[in-house]
């Protein structure tokens, strides 16, 4: 029986080559537009002035927000490993039927797991639409702790519906919104539409 025959993989370079050559076409493509075609009023410099506030960000989209993700780490899912029985690295634990301890450990995990998911867009959001909103993006950074918080903490219960029974506990998407429009709002000012 003759061995079989080992195909070739992919030639490392020449796919790198491709990418390469695929973001330098991109690349000329841009300037051409942008020097022939695109109006000189659309790619012009802008200059951006920070206000004082947007320092508030700092503090309230920056630093509190990363402490609650923390406090959930080390507050919520850390003793619900130690009490639920659930050792590292295992991320989720199984659950035979709704209400175990694993089923009330998931959730506790879940909660962090789903802070941390929107966590970024939350921070950039923040940090982009602060340019012209400082204030209202600030307040969102407080209203987006105390909801999480009490969010976290109605989950961690083990029965998910109650992540929304504590009051403001609704309002963890409306502290997402807020600066998402902002940053809407902030993109259209620079492009002068507003």
């Amino acid at each position: 029986m003759a061995d079989k025959e080992k195909k070739p993989g992919p030639n490392l370079m020449l796919e790198l080559g491709k990418v390469v050559g695929y973001a330098a076409a991109a690349f000329v493509a841009e300037r051409m537009f942008v020097n022939n075609v695109a109006p000189s009023a659309i790619f012009s410099a802008v200059t951006l002035t920070i206000p004082k506030a947007y320092g508030m960000l700092f503090i309230t989209n920056g630093f509190m927000p990363s402490t609650v993700c923390l406090w959930m780490g080390f507050g919520i899912v850390g003793p619900a490993r130690r009490k639920y029985g659930v050792e590292l690295p295992t991320m989720y634990a199984v659950s035979l039927r709704e209400g175990d301890d694993a089923y009330k450990f998931n959730c506790c995990q879940r909660a962090h797991h789903n802070t941390l998911e929107t966590l970024p867009l939350f921070l950039l959001a923040s940090f982009l639409g602060g340019i012209k909103h400082p204030l209202l993006c600030a307040c969102s950074g407080l209203l987006w702790c105390y909801s999480r918080v009490v969010w976290a903490k109605g989950y961690a219960t083990g029965v998910p519906k109650s992540r929304y029974a504590a009051f403001g506990s609704k309002h963890v998407w409306t502290a997402l919104m807020i600066p998402l429009l902002c940053s809407v709002s902030a993109g259209l000012s620079v492009l002068g539409v507003i």
